[in-house]
């Protein structure tokens, strides 16, 4: 069986951005992930089967504390942590929004979508 996943709007504020006042006044960014993912046994299920959204969650948190500067990078590590750690993840999606309430941008948003497996 394969099940997916979403995870949706968990916001962090993290030191990203290439301007120095991005990092030292911190960003809001707000992280997504949607996950396919085998599950070998059968119903009924149980916990150790399936993906635990909740470490999901705070893997994303974690990874958006490492001081990463660029959006893409971010997703990437994201991405990676979470094939490892949830290796009967088979595809997925990792999305990554910056939010500018200043600046030359008030009020919009940069987004980064990684999808995995690539296609193209």
């Amino acid at each position: 069986m394969i099940f997916t996943l979403h995870i949706e709007g968990v916001a962090v504020n993290a030191p990203m951005g290439v301007a120095a006042d991005e990092r030292r006044l911190h960003t809001r960014l707000t992280l997504s992930a949607t996950l396919r993912y085998r599950v070998a046994t059968s119903f009924p299920f149980k916990l150790q089967d399936l993906i635990d959204y909740e470490a999901v969650r705070r893997l994303m948190v974690e990874e958006a504390a490492s001081h990463e500067w660029l959006l893409e990078n971010l997703a990437h590590r994201i991405m990676t942590k979470i094939q490892r750690r949830f290796p009967n993840t088979v595809a997925g999606e990792v999305r990554v929004r910056k939010h500018h309430f200043s600046g030359a941008f008030p009020n919009a948003a940069a987004e980064v979508v990684l999808a995995w497996p690539q296609t193209t």
